[in-house]
């Protein structure tokens, strides 16, 4: 009877002992499965985020090359404002307009008529103004 005791305790443990090890076996592979497919994940991660900073890397480039470009174009235009003017404020267009306009005399005055309705009548007026034209 007790060989039978000592048998049942035996194939008791060895039967837990063989159930560990699959419980383990299953356990494990799955571990694997699992951490194959967050690897993966973290590879195309990876990936994208190489091709971001390459892409980052070749704007910053590019937008450097175009900055220096747009800064020598500035350089050129404030040049040239600085040309115009030096030449506007040799030629003084505001004492030249003046002149212009006491010389032409009457003949290039411009005339402007408009009728205005004031408390039911038409009133009719009338402008003139030197003309540069």
């Amino acid at each position: 009877m007790i060989k039978i005791y000592l048998l049942i305790v035996v194939v008791g443990l060895v039967g837990g002992a063989v159930y560990g090890a699959f419980y383990y076996y299953k356990d494990s592979q799955e571990r694997i499965r699992i951490l194959t497919e967050n690897t993966a994940k973290l590879e195309t991660a990876k990936q994208l985020q190489d091709d971001t900073i390459t892409a980052m890397i070749e704007d910053r480039e590019r937008f450097s090359v175009l900055t220096k470009e747009l800064q020598t174009n500035l350089d050129k235009a404030n040049n040239y404002k600085d040309v115009l003017i030096g030449k506007l404020r040799k030629h003084n267009l505001a004492k030249l307009s003046l002149k212009e306009a006491r010389s032409s005399g009457e003949k290039n005055k411009c005339r402007y008529e408009e009728t205005v309705q004031v408390a039911g009548k038409n009133i009719r007026c009338c402008y003139s103004y030197p003309c540069c034209c």
